[in-house]
């Protein structure tokens, strides 16, 4: 596959454990938009209303929490989320959080790690944990509606699914991500499939020794990845040599449509962390007037589609109290229909993405998703290992 091959051009930058040597510049996604001056000023008035708002939220909340909140902080802290996803426009929000390339670095120094950064151009931008010569690789692709660049507590799934293991690595795609300017659909899956060609052609990865990680979006964009190897993509090219099957999936909270109609899109909000308002603008913006396919809304593909995954084992969990539950549970029936290693765990009280978003708003030890989803990888990686974690 042409756009994921390694030229004499592709640059490879090895940080060690704390170096950091490539600069924003260099990986940065094509299209990346610019605000005004005046846009820098429309986004300061809008956060000093987000913040005031919920200052008046935060001290009606001490007198009237709603029932079934763990905490006043966890409330005010969750209406926070709400206000500053919904308040803010795609552009905005990648001007106020620090890219994905930036928060690889900044988890690698503090958790003084060895990293490499690989920038293929015209390809994709991905950051190594660990050595590139391992034999064996977890992949995680990022959520965030693909408007937000990824957080550190991402990049947490990641490291407690390798941790400790032996010639194993952690890869992360930094992918561009889409706005009202830039980087529409299929842009984000011709780059992860790029990424999937670069590893078996490139660093001749074993398909069964590739696991693909990922949450919300990012496991969008793993089920993208599946079809597309199996029922290729006509404006993608197929992945060359890919022969027998990717070792395993995991898919937290995947966004499977871009429909907001579901009872669960109407009933559990207000316990989630996101907004039906939200999930309509972020899926308009990326596909930027594109035909929705099966592609990109993983419910609506053939059902037997699913048949011939190239996947071992694929383990999905979600939250009871998602925007998103109900389209999950009907997208698990589907594949529990056509694939046969397949688990899927609805957890209780848990919300979108919640053992990521729970460490984000000061959870310190692992919910019973994390363990869950952890020991699975980790399970699949050496199955001879009996150790639990704790």
């Amino acid at each position: 596959m042409k756009e994921a091959k390694s030229p004499p051009s592709c640059k490879a930058e090895h940080f060690g454990l704390v170096s950091d040597r490539m600069s924003q510049a260099e990986c940065q996604p094509p299209g990346s938009p610019r605000l005004s001056p005046f846009g820098w000023i429309n986004l300061a008035s809008k956060i000093i209303y987000i913040v005031f708002t919920l200052i008046g939220k935060a001290i009606f909340a001490i007198f009237h929490r709603p029932a079934g909140t763990a905490s006043w902080a966890w409330h005010v802290k969750l209406e926070g989320m709400r206000s500053f996803q919904s308040g803010l426009t795609m552009v905005e929000i990648q001007h106020v959080r620090r890219s994905t390339n930036s928060r690889c670095k900044k988890f690698a120094r503090e958790q003084r790690l060895q990293t490499s950064t690989v920038h293929v151009p015209d390809g994709f931008t991905g950051h190594w944990f660990g050595s590139p010569d391992a034999s064996r690789v977890v992949v995680y692709f990022h959520g965030g509606g693909y408007t937000a660049p990824l957080n550190c507590e991402q990049l947490l799934v990641m490291q407690e699914c390798i941790k400790g293991l032996e010639d194993v690595s952690g890869f992360v795609l930094s992918y561009a991500l889409a706005s009202e300017q830039a980087n529409p659909y299929p842009l984000q899956l011709q780059q992860a499939v790029a990424m999937i060609d670069y590893l078996i052609n490139d660093v001749k990865k074993k398909p069964e020794n590739i696991i693909l990680a990922s949450d919300s979006a990012g496991a969008h964009l793993t089920l993208g990845v599946l079809l597309h190897i199996s029922h290729p993509h006509p404006k993608i090219p197929p992945i060359n040599n890919l022969q027998g099957l990717l070792r395993g999936a995991l898919l937290i909270s995947p966004w499977v449509t871009f429909d907001v109609s579901a009872p669960s899109m109407h009933s559990n909000e207000g316990k989630d962390t996101l907004r039906r308002s939200s999930l309509a603008y972020w899926a308009k913006n990326f596909l930027d007037g594109a035909e929705v396919d099966a592609w990109n809304t993983p419910l609506s593909a053939p059902s037997e589609w699913w048949a011939d995954l190239k996947v071992e084992d694929i383990l999905v969990t979600y939250g009871e109290d998602e925007l998103m539950r109900d389209d999950i549970t009907t997208f698990c029936a589907t594949l529990q229909a056509h694939h046969s290693r397949i688990t899927t765990k609805m957890f209780p009280e848990e919300f979108h993405g919640y053992a990521i978003i729970s460490h984000f708003l000061g959870r310190k030890s692992a919910c019973e998703s994390e363990r869950f989803y952890v020991q699975w990888v980790r399970d699949i990686l050496e199955p001879s290992n009996t150790q639990k974690l704790n």
